[in-house]
């Protein structure tokens, strides 16, 4: 069965469907296959290369399948895509970057466009030509329409066609002959004609008043030859002229001429149009207006030149004539403001010149300058060249406000550097910084190494002088923290005590107990041995209140609980009313004692400051204190004992031996 291309589309575009219902393909990407297709969907699209098969190829969209895709356009950048997948990745994972189209498989489509031909792009299929003023020299024939419209003292309102003797009859006023008269003049002589039939129409100070419309026109015939894309004869708007005609017959094709159109009128040629004049300066005065039977003749492009660059409208280009360079390159919009001096001309030696013995292209390195004395030939490729930006920055790191890359300038000095970075103007961030010592790392052109200069900032400040230490490009300032005026260390202290809050180490040896002193000591409800200590999300056994902080501890003093809480391998877990001097066994009873496979010698005693202690069945047993949590462990697994493999085994170590 044979499909055309709506067919594969079609079929292609339901088994997306159906594959993201799978997949779990989101509605992005969805939209993004769906815009894809409808891109596919062009004239230019061939069948054989978006769905025939070949041996590296394959037709599974899931796996990266390498599909050839037509042209694709998305913000004016035109090119390939390898496949589906990678473009529906593209848009969805970058939301439609294009800066990082080719990393994710879109190869940019960067040959040159022809100048001038996209005025005739799609738009002979538009009806433009109907809303095209009158020309008061227009010529009025057999088949025009006049309006003519009398108002005041005398009323009328008819419409008149001009029969094929070239005249219209109006009643009360006669036959009027119109053909072969401009607008201008046939609206003259109708109104002439009406003042000697109306007198209310004569004298300074009329009563009645006319005018005179050109309502529909007659078509007229007119010939377009030569390089035009449907050649041929067109009945065509009146009011046309060469362009608008033009446009009418389908436009020129690439390898017609825009700087010589003809115009052929009762076998002679009557003007040559050079559309480069109308595209670029707007000139109509060689635009004439067509006439019937006119011939318009596109010859083939005299010359095919191409610019790219450092231009404005890189694209491909034709001479004139005795036309130089630099002409043309005005033609492309002139040179960007990153042009270069240098440009590079690729010449092709025309056919009467060549011979076996040289090289039939040249290329040559011109400065700009020299242009106006080369003229353009058939076949040049102009290069403009693009500047090479050099890396003028300075860098400034350590204890800045905005620190970072800033542009270096000529006569740029360390102080214009920090008042970038923000400044010294904050006496409070001074403090902060050391100043004594301020490095400036330089390259160094004589050595491997960068040479690294120190300067005392603070001297400066205190005598009040600004110093003129002027900065050289990549230079790296650096300024350390004042380590004197580093940030406070602090710890927490919250839970059953007088003042809870934060508190500043005074210094290094600051303790829990000095601490616990200077929030006020502890309240009635205290749990003193339950205090905990908390260092980096960890708890922090001690043992005593001589404990060392650190910088962000956390103390938590809670109350008393009065229990003992019973957990692991026991009948009934829970809390157990602390009593002194009771035994462990005596809590684990209260508990329901230990399940069978529970592990008597295996009790873990934690108590409230987080110090674990295991159980001792003879000696050492430790104490139970209130908040302590009884652990018993459950007895490890073991494999069951079966008497048959046990003998087995056994018999065939035995055998082995013998």
């Amino acid at each position: 069965m044979i499909y055309d291309n709506k067919s594969y589309l079609i079929i292609l575009f339901l088994s997306t469907i159906i594959c993201s219902s799978v997949f779990g393909q989101s509605l992005q990407e969805l939209q993004a296959l769906q815009k894809l297709l409808r891109q596919s969907n062009s004239t230019t699209m061939q069948e054989e290369s978006l769905f025939s098969r070949t041996d590296n190829q394959q037709t599974d969209f899931t796996n990266q399948t390498t599909i050839t895709t037509p042209k694709l356009k998305y913000h004016s950048i035109e090119g390939d895509w390898k496949s589906i997948t990678q473009y529906v990745r593209w848009l969805h994972e970058t939301n439609g970057d294009t800066s990082v189209m080719e990393l994710f498989g879109f190869n940019p489509d960067t040959s040159l466009a022809y100048f001038g031909y996209n005025i005739f792009t799609q738009r002979d299929s538009m009806a433009f030509w109907q809303n095209l003023p009158a020309p008061d020299n227009y010529i009025l024939g057999p088949g025009d329409e006049l309006e003519i419209s009398l108002w005041g003292e005398a009323l009328l309102n008819n419409r008149y066609t001009i029969n094929r003797n070239g005249n219209i009859y109006v009643e009360r006023v006669g036959l009027i002959e119109l053909a072969g008269k401009p607008t201008s003049n046939a609206r003259e002589s109708i109104k002439n004609k009406f003042k000697q039939s109306f007198g209310t129409l004569r004298g300074k100070n009329p009563s009645s008043f006319i005018e005179i419309t050109l309502n529909a026109t007659k078509a007229i015939n007119v010939h377009f030859i030569g390089e035009v894309n449907t050649p041929g004869f067109y009945l065509v708007h009146p009011f046309s002229s060469i362009v608008t005609g033009l446009i009418q017959a389908g436009g020129v094709k690439t390898t017609g001429s825009l700087r010589n159109i003809l115009i052929r009128r009762n076998g002679e040629t009557i003007t040559e149009l050079d559309l480069y004049d109308y595209i670029l300066d707007g000139n109509l005065n060689d635009n004439i207006q067509l006439r019937e039977n006119d011939v318009v003749v596109v010859p083939v492009r005299k010359s095919t030149i191409e610019i790219e660059g450092a231009v404005y409208r890189p694209g491909i280009y034709e001479s004139h004539g005795q036309e130089t360079l630099i002409q043309l390159i005005n033609y492309s919009g002139g040179l960007k403001y990153n042009a270069s001096q240098q440009i590079t001309l690729k010449r092709i030696l025309p056919l009467e010149e060549r011979s076996e013995n040289e090289a039939f292209v040249n290329q040559f390195l011109f400065n700009l300058n020299q242009l106006n004395a080369i003229y353009a030939q058939d076949g040049d490729q102009i290069q403009i060249h693009s500047i090479v930006e050099s890396s003028n920055e300075v860098q400034i790191f350590g204890k800045v406000k905005r620190g970072g890359t800033y542009k270096y300038t000529n006569d740029m000095t360390l102080m214009d550097l920090l008042k970038l970075a923000g400044g010294l103007e904050d006496s409070l961030f001074i403090k902060t910084m050391y100043l004594d010592e301020v490095n400036i790392v330089r390259k160094n052109e004589n050595s491997l190494f960068n040479e690294n200069i120190k300067i005392n900032l603070r001297n400066h400040l205190q005598n009040n002088t600004i110093p003129n230490i002027k900065l050289a490009n990549n230079d790296i300032v650096i300024i350390r923290t004042n380590n004197n005026l580093q940030s406070t260390n602090n710890i927490k202290i919250v839970g059953d005590v007088i003042y809870p809050g934060v508190y500043a180490l005074t210094n290094i040896n600051e303790s829990l107990q000095s601490i616990i002193d200077r929030a006020g000591g502890f309240t009635n409800k205290a749990f003193k041995e339950g205090i905990k200590v908390i260092r980096d999300t960890l708890y922090v056994i001690w043992d005593d209140y001589s404990l060392l902080l650190m910088n962000g501890d956390s103390i938590f003093v809670g109350e008393k609980s009065g229990v003992i809480e019973i957990k692991g391998s026991v009948y009934n877990p829970g809390l157990v009313k602390y009593s002194k001097g009771r035994s462990i066994m005596s809590y684990i009873n209260s508990a329901g004692g230990i399940k069978p496979t529970g592990n008597k010698r295996d009790i873990l005693i934690v108590y409230a400051n987080g110090d674990v202690k295991p159980n001792k069945r003879l000696f050492f047993r430790p104490k139970i204190k209130e908040g302590t949590t009884i652990i018993v462990n459950p007895k490890p697994e073991r494999e069951p004992f079966i008497l048959n493999e046990f003998l087995r085994d056994t018999a065939s170590i035995v055998s082995s031996l013998v």
